[in-house]
């Protein structure tokens, strides 16, 4: 086994904590860095260095923000699926899938930045479905300030799900990432092998959970209660997404899911973070396995459950 599969710390921790790979907080430094390397905005490394670690607190400090933010994302869910279904089964279902999700729990309790990632995307698709709009700008400059790309990523989603017109929600899709292509071909070095290697794969993983690991057993339960986790949410999305497709054809809900507008905005947001992040990073790690899970399963069984309550 190798030896960082025993650490108790995520790779981007260590960076974090021993200030190895911290970003530059000047200005000029920053946006020189933002254009050299996009997809690499992260903000929290630095405050997770300076405020904590450098200041003289502690890992336990750091996790207790998580832990916080953890509360908050929780409430956040709450109110998110109770925008959709009234208090049932299938809403506490859903509800414990989401902040339950090996995933959430893994970031939680570590001082990785994903717990606000997930709150502030899920704050802004909440915040425009609810209308309140205010809230959606200072949103999306902090998940800037976190992962970058996040932000087209949603706003895409905001796009599409107010488009009424199906050919519209396809052309904006196709727009995004199309222009996206274009501006990363001349920023992002191979990016046509790199799509053609290992955009397919990344497709179907991101919205079937089934990747080459999985399929060969190589995701075991050996190792540190970090990558034990990692794992576990491997398998924990394979089966969702299996219970979601199975769900939609025996149901023979494909048509109307097709037609439903939030699953739009929902799967070509999603489609998009996929290429943004196989150009961008490469390889799927359960973080990023989430952005694409929330909404393409959460958030679209939410409305067909509350589609058929309403009958």
């Amino acid at each position: 086994m190798e030896p960082q599969n025993l650490s108790p710390f995520a790779p981007d921790e260590v960076t974090y904590l021993s200030g190895e790979e911290v970003r530059q907080i000047d200005f000029g430094e920053f946006f020189k860095n933002f254009l050299n390397s996009p997809g690499n905005i992260n903000l929290w490394g630095n405050f997770v260095y300076y405020v904590f670690v450098k200041n003289g607190f502690g890992w336990k400090e750091v996790v207790l923000t998580n832990i916080f933010g953890y509360f908050m994302f929780s409430l956040l869910v709450f109110k998110m699926l109770k925008k959709f279904l009234p208090p049932s089964k299938r809403g506490i279902i859903l509800y414990t899938a989401a902040i339950l999700n090996p995933t959430v729990l893994q970031v939680t309790v570590s001082s990785l930045r994903d717990i606000w990632i997930f709150f502030f995307y899920v704050l802004v698709m909440y915040a425009f479905i609810n209308g309140n709009y205010l809230i959606i700008l200072p949103s999306l400059i902090l998940l800037g300030m976190l992962r970058f790309y996040m932000v087209p990523t949603v706003l895409l989603f905001i796009l599409i799900l107010s488009t009424k017109k199906r050919l519209m929600s396809v052309l904006a899709a196709f727009l995004a990432i199309f222009g996206t292509f274009l501006i990363l071909s001349n920023v992002v070095p191979n990016v046509y092998e790199v799509l053609l290697s290992e955009l397919p794969q990344r497709i179907i993983e991101g919205f079937t959970g089934i990747s080459l690991w999985l399929i060969l057993g190589r995701l075991n339960f050996y190792g540190s209660p970090f990558l034990k986790l990692e794992h576990a949410a491997y398998y924990f999305y394979a089966v969702s997404y299996a219970f979601l497709w199975s769900h939609v054809f025996l149901r023979k809900a494909l048509k109307k899911l097709l037609n439903d507008n939030l699953f739009s905005a929902a799967f070509f947001s999603s489609l998009f973070l996929i290429f943004l992040h196989t150009i961008l990073i490469g390889f799927f790690v359960g973080r990023i396995l989430y952005l694409i899970w929330f909404p393409t399963f959460v958030l679209t069984l939410a409305h067909l459950y509350a589609k058929s309550e309403t009958k």
